[in-house]
């Protein structure tokens, strides 16, 4: 993208390979000072907003990473509707995940309650003596 085509507002695609952490998601621009070099913009995989971004880097080159500028393009509405719709889906497909654990984990929770109920009785702690040979 160039920085001629930035506006608040607009829809972009923002694509890095940085080894620490690459992402690939659309983003809108939110504040733009050209006077300051610096643009935000809110991502829509993370939900907030990346503040004070470069429009270029400086040239004094102690900025290692490409200028934010360059990992970005334009992208529509229609894009942006693909992946909120595609996020939500998987976004609902973990928390399934997560409930079903929830439940597995309740239930060896019953269980572990339902042998201190039966170690109250004895009955555990004969078993576990037993296995252990303690008098």
């Amino acid at each position: 993208m160039k920085s001629e085509e930035l506006k608040e507002g607009l829809i972009i695609w923002w694509t890095t390979d940085r080894p620490f952490k690459p992402w690939s998601c659309p983003g809108m621009i939110t504040y733009l000072n050209h006077q300051e070099n610096i643009f935000n913009v809110y991502v829509f995989d993370e939900l907030e907003e990346i503040k004070d971004l470069k429009i270029v880097n400086p040239p004094c080159g102690c900025c290692p990473d490409p200028p934010a500028l360059s990992e970005m393009r334009l992208s529509s509405k229609e894009e942006l509707i693909q992946y909120l719709t595609t996020s939500i889906i998987e976004r609902n497909n973990a928390i399934t995940a997560y409930n079903n654990k929830i439940k597995s984990l309740n239930k060896e929770k019953d269980i572990i309650n339902d042998l201190i109920g039966a170690n109250e009785n004895n009955i555990l702690f004969e078993f576990i003596s037993k296995s252990l040979n303690i008098n």
